[in-house]
C-alpha cells in the first residue's frame, strides 16, 4: 500500500468502498504525480480521497491499494475518521452497540449513543463512571453525595436517591418528636416501669436519656425552646396525676411545671402551653382546657375551657401547636384557635372526622395543617374554607405524625414518608417500605432532613428506630 503526493483534481462521482461496505460520493482527490499503471480507471490518482456517505458524513484519508493480479480491480480502504472528529472508522456495528462512525472505545459502563459515549438510561455519569444515583452510597441523588458524610457511623444507605440513616432508637412506641439545633428529641410510650425522654444528635452520636417519666404515666408530645426540653406526661391505668415537665437539653433533674391531666404541650420564647383534662372517665369524652404558664415560672392561666376531646386523649397527644400569636388544637371534630393572650375561641374547621386515637396538627406562618381519618387538611390561620392537600392516607393509632416547614407538609402513612407542597399538588413519596407498625409513629423536620420513627411490625418486639432522611 502506498501514499501519493498531493495535487487536487475532481474524480468520478461514485465509488464503492469494498473493505467497509460504504457507498459514498467523491468530493475531491489529489494526484500523486506517479505513474498510474495497473490502477483501476477513474481512481488511479486516488491516493487521499475525501468522500461523503449517504448520511452526509464526510470522511478523509482514503488510500488506494493496487491489486497487481487484476489491474482494474483496485480496493479502497478507509483509514481514519469523520472529518473534524477523533474516532476511528470501523465496522457499522461495534461492541458498544452504538454509532461506530463516531465513538472511541467507551469505558466506565458507558455505551456509544448518538455518536457519544454516555451512560445507559437510568444511570448517571460521575467522574466518567456510570452509577445508579438511587442506590449508590457514594453518589446518592447526585454525584459526590456520600451517605456517610456527617454521620458518626456508617449506618446509612442510599434509598430512592436519598440517604436514609439510623440515628438511634428506644423501646415501646414513640409518641412525640422534635428537632432543634443539632439534636433530635423524642418520648417513648409507657413500658410499665417508667418511660424515657431521649435525645440523639442529628449525626447519630451521643444518644442520651434525658429523663424518666413517673411510674404509670405516658410521656406524649415534646417541645424544645432554647436550652430546655418540655413534655407532657399523661395519667395512665389509674396511676398518679399527669405532669407538665421540663429539663435541660443536656439532661439533669426534671422539674414539674404543672400537674393534672395533660396530653399535649407547645412552647414559644416566653411561655409553655398545654391541653389539660385529657383523662377519659367511664368511656366518655373528657373536657379539656388550654393552659399557659410563663417559662420562668408563675401562675397558670386558662386560655380556653370546655373543650370536648377525643375519648382516647388520655393515652395519646391530640393536635396542639402554637405560633407567634395563637394556640391551635383539635377537639373531637373541630380545629380551633385562641390568642396566646386569651380571648374568644375561634373555630377554623368543624365537622372533621378524626382518627380514633390521636390527631396530628402543625402550623407555619400562614396556615394550620391537620390529619383526619384519611386526609391531610389545611386552612389559613385567618380562617376560611379548609382544603385537602392529600386524601386516601392511612395514619397510625397514636403519635405526632405531621410536620411542616413553611413550604411543604410531611407525614407518615402506610410505611412511607410522604411530602406535599403547602400550595397543593401531587404528594411525593420520599421513602417507602419502612417498618411502621399501626400502633404509633412520630415525625419532625429541620432545614435539610426529615426525622421519623420506624416501629417494627413484629408482634412482641418493643424496639423502634429513629431515622434521618436527607434531603427532604
Amino acid at each position: 500500500m502506498r501514499r501519493r503526493a498531493a495535487a487536487s483534481f475532481a474524480l468520478a462521482p461514485l465509488i464503492f468502498l469494498a473493505s467497509c461496505r460504504v457507498v459514498g460520493n467523491v468530493l475531491w482527490t489529489v494526484d500523486s504525480g506517479l505513474p498510474d499503471e495497473g490502477v483501476a480507471p477513474g481512481i488511479a490518482d486516488a491516493a487521499s480521497v475525501t468522500f461523503e456517505n449517504d448520511a452526509g458524513q464526510a470522511f478523509a484519508d482514503v488510500r488506494t491499494e493496487q491489486d497487481t493480479g487484476a489491474p482494474n480491480d483496485a480496493e479502497l480502504e478507509v483509514e481514519t475518521a469523520i472529518l473534524g472528529g477523533d474516532s476511528e472508522l470501523g465496522m457499522a456495528d461495534d461492541s458498544d452497540g452504538g454509532d461506530a462512525f463516531s465513538c472511541d472505545v467507551c469505558s466506565g459502563g458507558m455505551t456509544c449513543q448518538n455518536g457519544e459515549c454516555a451512560c445507559p438510561p437510568g444511570l448517571l455519569s460521575c467522574g466518567g463512571t456510570c452509577v445508579d444515583e438511587q442506590t449508590d452510597n457514594g453518589n446518592c441523588g447526585a454525584c459526590a453525595v456520600v451517605c456517610s458524610t456527617g454521620l458518626s457511623t456508617d449506618a446509612a444507605v442510599c434509598t430512592a436517591g436519598r440517604c436514609l440513616a439510623t440515628l438511634g432508637g428506644g423501646t415501646e412506641g414513640p409518641e412525640g418528636m422534635a428537632v432543634a439545633g443539632a439534636n433530635v428529641y423524642w418520648t417513648c410510650g409507657w413500658s410499665g416501669g417508667g418511660s424515657p425522654v431521649m435525645m440523639v444528635s442529628t449525626s447519630g452520636s451521643g444518644q442520651t436519656t434525658l429523663a424518666m417519666a413517673a411510674q404509670e404515666t405516658i410521656p406524649t408530645q415534646i417541645a424544645v425552646e432554647g436550652s430546655n426540653v418540655y413534655w407532657a406526661e399523661t395519667q395512665a391505668n389509674g396511676g398518679p396525676p399527669g405532669y407538665v415537665m421540663q429539663t435541660s437539653t443536656g439532661g439533669g433533674t426534671a422539674t414539674v411545671l404543672a400537674s393534672g391531666a395533660p396530653c399535649s404541650v407547645a412552647v414559644d420564647a416566653t411561655s409553655i402551653y398545654w391541653m389539660d383534662g385529657c383523662t377519659a372517665f367511664d368511656g366518655g369524652n373528657p373536657i379539656g382546657s388550654v393552659m399557659k404558664e410563663p417559662i420562668g415560672g408563675g401562675a397558670a392561666t386558662t386560655l380556653a375551657s370546655g373543650q370536648t376531646l377525643p375519648a382516647s386523649a388520655a393515652y395519646a397527644p391530640i393536635g396542639f401547636a402554637v405560633d407567634a400569636t395563637s394556640v391551635y388544637w383539635t377537639t373531637s371534630d373541630s380545629v380551633l384557635k385562641v390568642s396566646t393572650g386569651g380571648g374568644t375561641v375561634i373555630t377554623l374547621a368543624s365537622g372533621q372526622t378524626f382518627p380514633g386515637w390521636s390527631t396530628a396538627l402543625a402550623v407555619d406562618a400562614t396556615s394550620v395543617y391537620w390529619t383526619t381519618s384519611d386526609s391531610v387538611m389545611k386552612v389559613s390561620t385567618a380562617g376560611g374554607a379548609p382544603s385537602a392537600l392529600a386524601s386516601g392516607q392511612s395514619f397510625y393509632a397514636a403519635g405526632q405524625q405531621l410536620a411542616v416547614d413553611g413550604t411543604s407538609a410531611y407525614w407518615l402513612s402506610g410505611g412511607s414518608v410522604i411530602k406535599v407542597s403547602a400550595a397543593g399538588g401531587t404528594p411525593t413519596v420520599l421513602v417507602s417500605g419502612q417498618q411502621m407498625a399501626a400502633a404509633s409513629g412520630a415525625i419532625a423536620v429541620d432545614a435539610t432532613s426529615v426525622y421519623f420513627t420506624n416501629v417494627p411490625t413484629v408482634s412482641g418486639d418493643p424496639d423502634f428506630s429513629v431515622m434521618r432522611l436527607t434531603p427532604k
